[in-house]
């Protein structure tokens, strides 16, 4: 996909978001598609965010299968012929010709204890119709506190049209960063990015004395206090 950008076009009122889906990041998830934003309406005055108004739809499995669809919600034409909306559109126009394209990317979990390996992977699937060549697959986790990669895997990939394949690898941390790590999937063609998609990745320690919830005097109770799962 196009990479993200802080351009801004204007556009009219009475804008429609698009409902929000989960998207592509993190591997071995099973999900059948991709919904990935390519458009964010902001608020003027405070740049607050708004909703996805432009977003790619991705089908990997029936129905529709293979599918790929760009869909964006300003119904005023005159949004569309604005130069920026023309050269973002004829990006996304070349990418959904080419095909070649991340089905998901990142690590098998979000959360792990200190000691558990982490799996890490992508699938890549070609969309198009010619053959998908001089494909890269580079998976990198990324120490947050200094922005230092501390893991790298790099696999040449050829695909068919139609066609999809797997990248895994193992990372096994030796020392956790304190400040947690960022996991890197990308797909490179030429040696160039074409596609990319990150999401962070935690360590979490159990803590030495923990305070359990006991169940008394019919009900509920942690260091003292009433505790309830909700309210």
């Amino acid at each position: 996909m196009p990479t993200a950008t802080n351009e801004v076009v204007q556009a009219g009122p009475g804008l429609l978001a698009l409902h929000p889906r989960p998207q592509a990041a993190g591997f071995n998830q099973e999900r059948g598609w991709r919904w990935q934003p390519l458009l964010s309406a902001r608020d003027v005055a405070s740049a607050e965010y708004r909703g996805a108004v432009g977003a790619l739809v991705a089908q990997f499995e029936p129905p529709g299968h293979s599918g790929l669809r760009a869909l964006f919600t300003p119904s005023d034409a005159a949004f569309y012929r604005q130069e920026q909306m023309k050269g973002w559109l004829r990006q996304v126009a070349r990418r959904m010709r080419d095909g070649a394209m991340l089905a998901e990317g990142g690590s098998e979990f979000f959360t792990v204890f200190e000691h558990q390996p982490v799996r890490l992977g992508a699938r890549v699937v070609n969309l198009g119709r010619g053959d998908a060549t001089n494909l890269t697959v580079l998976l990198t986790v990324v120490e947050q506190q200094h922005s230092a990669a501390v893991y790298r895997h790099r696999q040449e990939v050829v695909l068919p049209p139609g066609g999809q394949t797997v990248v895994e690898a193992v990372w096994n941390p030796t020392n956790w960063p304190a400040g947690g790590c960022t996991v890197a999937a990308q797909l490179l063609a030429g040696g160039r990015v074409v596609d990319e998609l990150f999401h962070e990745l935690n360590c979490w320690q159990p803590p030495l004395a923990p305070a359990f919830v006991e169940a008394r005097d019919g009900g509920l109770w942690q260091a003292g206090q009433p505790w309830k799962a909700q309210g």
